[in-house]
Order: structure tokens, then C-alpha cells, then sequence
């Protein structure tokens, strides 16, 4: 759509856990084998953050009216999150989406996602998930897979210990996906810390 940008609001893993997410995917695709690991699209490691609103195309007076929405941060203590087990979307059936979950701080994005939806909510298109389940994206499984390499890539995720990783999440950012040849890259339109007084 012209004129306009594809928006969403993350946390931001690229620099602290994006490498260990990643390496724990190669592991997974390892364990696959080349065949089945062939049929995954990976998610490169300075693409890894968590979504917790996407807000899908919007036109520059919809973001202009969202950063004000948003203000200049968030009243959530900072907090830590540490890398967990993964695995597939939807759990059962053809699987689209290859995960990694969190262990400590998972419920603390649970209550952050909670805090922001309401204000956020009525900006760009619904969200089509009845629940936020806090996760990081690590490879989407291709449409023509066969679906002897769902199976695989299930059993895989189950089997692969997850990776060490701690990082200090401390604000969101709102981000602008950009697209290319090469995959989209993710421009950063505002930073809000954790810990401020209020919204707006």
C-alpha cells in the first residue's frame, strides 16, 4: 500500500539474545537434517525480538498518532529474561512457525503485553491471536513442505535442550519493517524505556 509502513512495537533481542536464539535454530536444523532443514525459512539473528503488537500497514498520520498514544515510556519495572524451550504453532497438525520460548521473565512480558493492549488496541489491524504467547520466531516452514517434515521439525524442537541466554529488557521500541530482496530489515521509529511514571 502506498505511502505507507508495515508497524509494530518488540522488544528488542538482536544485540543480547538474538545470537543464542539463532544458534539454538541451527541446532534444531542440525537434528533435522538437510532435507527436512531445507524447507524452513530462517529468521537471521539481527531479526530476533519479541512482537507485542502488530499493528500491519499504516500511513504516516496513524504512526504520528500512535507515538503520542505511546508517549515517552512505560510505568513496568525492567526485567530479565532468560531463554527457554521451543517449539511449533500450531501445536498440532501442519506447523507454520518454529518458536523459542522464554523461562524467567516470561510472565513479566505477559503483564507488559497486558499494560500496553488496551492503549494500543483500536490502531491498525486486529490482533488476529486470541492469546499473547511470548515467543521468538526462529524459521517459518514453507507451504509445500511435505508434512513428513512438520513431523520432524516438531520432534526436533522437543528434543533440542534450550540455549543459554539472560538479557536485561529495560524499553520497547517501535519499529518500521523494511522491505528488500534480501528479507526485511526493521528501522526503529521510537524507543520507550521501562519505568516511566505514566503513559502519554
Amino acid at each position: 500500500m502506498a505511502g505507507t509502513m508495515r508497524v509494530f512495537l518488540a522488544i528488542d533481542l538482536r544485540d543480547t539474545l538474538g545470537s543464542a536464539a539463532h544458534d539454538w535454530g541451527r541446532a534444531v536444523a542440525s537434528a533435522l537434517g538437510r532435507r527436512d532443514a531445507a524447507a524452513l525459512s530462517w529468521v537471521p539473528a539481527a531479526r530476533i525480538h519479541v512482537t507485542l503488537h502488530f499493528f500491519g500497514e499504516l500511513d504516516a498520520a496513524m504512526v504520528s498518532g500512535l507515538t503520542r498514544t505511546l508517549g515517552d515510556g512505560v510505568p513496568t519495572t525492567p526485567f530479565d529474561l532468560v531463554l527457554g524451550a521451543g517449539g511449533t504453532f500450531p501445536e498440532a497438525g501442519r506447523p507454520r512457525v518454529l518458536w523459542l520460548g522464554f523461562g524467567a521473565g516470561a510472565d513479566a512480558l505477559v503483564r507488559l503485553h497486558a499494560a500496553i493492549e488496551p492503549r494500543v488496541a483500536g490502531v491498525g489491524q486486529p490482533d488476529r491471536h486470541a492469546a499473547f504467547r511470548p515467543h521468538v520466531t526462529i524459521a517459518r516452514i514453507r507451504r509445500d513442505a511435505a508434512p513428513a517434515a512438520g513431523l520432524a521439525l516438531r520432534e526436533a524442537a522437543a528434543r533440542t535442550p534450550a540455549p543459554a541466554g539472560r538479557a536485561r529488557v529495560d524499553a520497547l521500541t517501535l519499529f518500521e519493517s523494511v522491505p528488500s530482496p534480501q528479507g526485511p530489515s526493521y528501522r526503529a521509529i521510537l524507543r520507550l524505556p521501562l519505568g516511566a511514571a505514566a503513559f502519554g
